[in-house]
């Protein structure tokens, strides 16, 4: 099937090569898509439309509209032409089988799709594309690929336009849309007319849009699409030419905040009157800019070969002139800057920040700003402009350089004032200077940075590997729209450690300070190091930064193999055992005790919630509704896992005697997440059962409220019953007893005492024997003092 294809096409060729004329020759118009269906159509809104109004751009038109100058042009010519639509309704929108069907039926020379070309990303630019069924380097008809190079090569002689980029590009449908599995375009599959899909240029670059908006601009495309047509069958081309152009300002910027290039950057004259003027003298055609889109084009069509002026005349703008050569069959290009006519001196109309003794400072990232009234020169202009005390910034201009912008490249100082002076050497784009300097002053505010007030973790910290979290908190409220560019972690092979993004938590209004938690995606590796970025442009709602970037190292372990005693004071897993006790606590607002299985190191964990009031000296206390029976005696060590809330709070644990409560420090929560602590008890004046949990608010922006987490206590130094603390060479025996325990010591014995394994006191003695022949059969606890110790020895009393 190729093989015949392409003799035929030969043949058509060879026919074509003779000819001088077009007669006999035909050629398929597909004006690509049709209607102004969402679903086919392209629109891209440019001012002054709307999304979907009927009257913006839409690829339909522009397509219709290049596709209906080439049937004219070519049927002056003597061309044959057959087109798939001729008007720009949702019916006439062929589908693309049948639009094959129909180009392979009349049997033309040529077959051309008109489109134009969009990336519907941030990534936008201006150049064809020619698309041909078959590979890039091994088309379907060899011919194609033919007529795609000499079409490429006359759309970019388009010099009204502003190309991205100005080499051929030629591709393949099946290289070009891989995808697709040799799919290729509807248009091109199974099409036998030699031909080609033409992406012209990128619509939704907006400059594009505005000029693909006015028909002449199409007919230029027009134009080159029928010049390729004509060089590719041997067709002698027109006696006449064209001049055209674009008015644009020779130095004002274009406005709206949209991609451009080159002189696309450059306002467009709008409303401009230009004239076509011959060696005579005389006027022979006269265009006006559109003053509705901004594209700044003018065309004349059908102008004999000569030389001729182009002259140009706009409101505001001085006149301008320009020779042209016009030659048969070729476009003159003549591109006009005009420049501004402006009569007066620039004149300050506005500054800002305005400030006077006795009014609130202004914050330490404030812009200086001016407002003038003409569009300013940015080079004078900014080296006219001071501050003292002197500081380094960056200018920006807008508003069509009306507007300067001045912002500081770090804080201003505290509580300073700073006086901002123009000179008189500012000018503006037409050189004349500044009449009057222009100084005035400003206080700044107290405050300069956004400072970190607590983060987790820090520089040499270690983090337990699971449900690991990065949390920093600070004295305002942060900006996260760019955390993640803003803070990096990697491992130390370097490899980028993930966050769950999803899952970043972030302060609100409400909030008394301002904080981010973000959670790592994955558990960390045990004994491996991280290393955590925040860089220093991270700044607060009102763009103040942190002082100085973070870069710290952390290591991941396992918090739950920490060693520990071997018996178990408090599991903490019940959360019934514990209750927030009002009477016991001092200005808390709220509290409660619940039960956490999503985040525990063993079998579950009990987790303590506070809130405080706005006065000092708060502490919540959570009362355990029984003792527990494993007691804990003066000296012994108490480990225990804490999952810590970063807010500097501390944790205690209520140890009860008979002689007194105390409260033993088990950390500060300057942490977050699992950890484990060894505490000792050597405060304890007897021996002490865990009766209840406290924390105590150290006051902080940070501190007002948080939850915190307990799990596995176990006493260590022997672990309560399984230790007998040697002290002083001090003996028990005998060990069972049955009627007697004897205590003897290097020094002298003042006292036993006998306590139950939930620490009630079931007998006593001055001396250094005791009686315990009515003392049930169990296990216990002897507690000696000396006149210098206090130790405790299990022992067993058996009848």
């Amino acid at each position: 099937m190729k093989k015949t294809a392409i003799t035929i096409l030969t043949a058509a060729i060879a026919l074509g090569a003779s000819a001088r004329t077009a007669q006999g020759l035909k050629i398929y118009i597909n004006p690509g898509h049709g209607g102004h269906d969402a679903a086919n159509d392209r629109n891209v809104v440019i001012a002054p439309y709307s999304a979907g109004d009927p009257e913006g751009y839409w690829e339909s038109n522009s397509n219709l509209s290049k596709g209906l100058q080439l049937r004219d042009m070519l049927l002056a010519k003597g061309y044959q032409v057959v087109m798939s639509r001729t008007t720009n309704t949702d019916d006439d929108d062929l589908a693309l089988s049948t639009i094959v069907r129909l180009s392979n039926e009349s049997n033309a020379d040529l077959f051309f799709s008109i489109h134009s070309n969009a990336t519907g990303t941030v990534n936008r630019r201006n150049q064809p594309l020619m698309l041909y069924r078959g590979w890039d380097d091994d088309p379907y008809k060899p011919q194609d690929k033919v007529v795609a190079g000499i079409l490429n090569k006359y759309l970019l002689q388009n010099q009204a336009t502003v190309w991205t980029g100005t080499s051929l590009n030629l591709r393949g449908d099946w290289s070009f849309y891989p995808q697709w599995n040799k799919s290729g375009l509807g248009v091109l599959r199974g099409n036998n007319i030699i031909g080609l899909l033409s992406e012209g240029s990128f619509h939704d670059y907006i400059p594009e849009a505005y000029r693909l908006i006015n028909d002449d601009f199409c007919w230029l495309e027009a134009w080159h699409f029928r010049k390729a047509i004509d060089e590719y069958l041997g067709v002698d081309g027109e006696t006449v030419g064209a001049v055209t152009g674009r008015l644009n300002d020779i130095r004002l910027p274009r406005d709206g905040q949209y991609i451009k290039f080159g002189e696309d950057k450059l306002a467009t004259v709008q409303g401009a009157k230009v004239e076509l003027v011959n060696a005579a003298g005389t006027v022979i055609d006269t265009y006006t800019t559109e003053t509705k889109h901004l594209n700044g084009f003018y065309l004349f069509k059908n102008v004999e070969p000569g030389t001729y002026t182009v002259r140009a005349a706009a409101d505001s703008y001085y006149p301008m002139e320009e020779t042209v050569t016009v030659a048969a069959d070729e476009i003159s290009y003549c591109n006009l800057k005009m420049n501004r006519v402006r009569s007066t001196p620039p004149v300050v109309e506005g500054y800002s920040p305005e400030w006077s003794a006795g009014t609130e400072p202004v914050a330490c990232n404030t812009p200086v700003s001016i407002h003038f009234s003409w569009d300013m020169d940015t080079e004078s202009t900014e080296r006219a402009f001071s501050i003292t005390p002197a500081m380094e910034g960056t200018f920006e201009w807008s508003d069509l350089n009306y507007c300067m912008t001045w912002t500081p490249t770090g804080p201003y100082q505290t509580n300073t004032e700073y006086t901002v002076t123009l000179s008189t050497d500012a000018r503006h784009a037409g050189g004349m200077a500044l009449e009057q300097p222009l100084t005035f002053k400003f206080m700044t505010s107290a405050k300069n940075y956004m400072n970190i007030v607590g983060y987790f973790p820090k520089q040499d910290e270690e983090v337990h590997y699971q449900n690991g979290s990065i949390e920093f908190r600070f004295d305002n409220k942060p900006q996260t729209n760019q955390l993640f560019t803003q803070m990096t972690c990697t491992d130390a092979d370097g490899n980028a450690v993930p966050f769950a993004r999803r899952q970043l938590k972030s302060s609100s209004s409400k909030d008394a300070y301002g904080f981010f938690r973000v959670p790592f995606s994955g558990d960390l590796t045990v004994g491996k190091t991280y290393h955590l970025k925040l860089a220093a442009e991270f700044a607060d709602k009102e763009g103040l930064t942190i002082p100085e970037a973070v870069d710290i190292t952390f290591t991941a372990v396992d918090a739950s193999k920490a060693t520990g005693g071997s018996t178990v004071l408090d599991p903490f897993s019940d959360n019934t055992l514990y209750a927030y006790d009002a009477d016991g606590s001092v200005n808390v607002t709220k509290a409660a005790v619940a039960k956490s299985t999503a985040n525990k190191l063993f079998d579950a964990a009990v987790k303590y919630s506070y809130t405080f009031g706005a006065d000092e000296g708060s502490e919540a206390r959570y009362g355990r509704s029984a003792a527990t029976e494993t007691v804990v005696s003066p000296g012994q060590t108490i480990s225990i896992n804490v999952c810590g809330d970063l807010t500097g709070n501390e944790v205690y644990l209520e140890m009860t005697s008979d002689l007194s409560t105390k409260y033993v420090q088990v950390c500060v929560m300057d942490f977050l997440g699992w950890r484990h602590f060894d505490v000792p008890t050597t405060e304890l004046e007897s021996v002490s059962t865990l009766t209840g949990v406290k924390v105590v608010q150290i006051p902080s922006q940070i501190s007002h409220s948080g939850e915190f987490m307990l799990e596995r206590a176990t006493v260590g130094q022997g672990s309560g019953i399984d230790d007998v603390a040697v002290a002083q060479a001090i003996t028990v025996h005998p060990n069972p007893a049955s009627e007697y325990i004897v205590a003897n010591a290097a020094c002298l014995v003042t006292g036993l005492k006998l306590v139950s394994m939930s620490g009630t006191e079931v007998a006593a003695t001055h001396g250094n024997v005791l009686n315990v022949a009515d003392v049930a059969a169990g296990n216990y606890l002897l507690i000696v003092n000396t006149a210098t110790s206090q130790t405790a020895h299990h022992v067993v009393i058996k009848h």
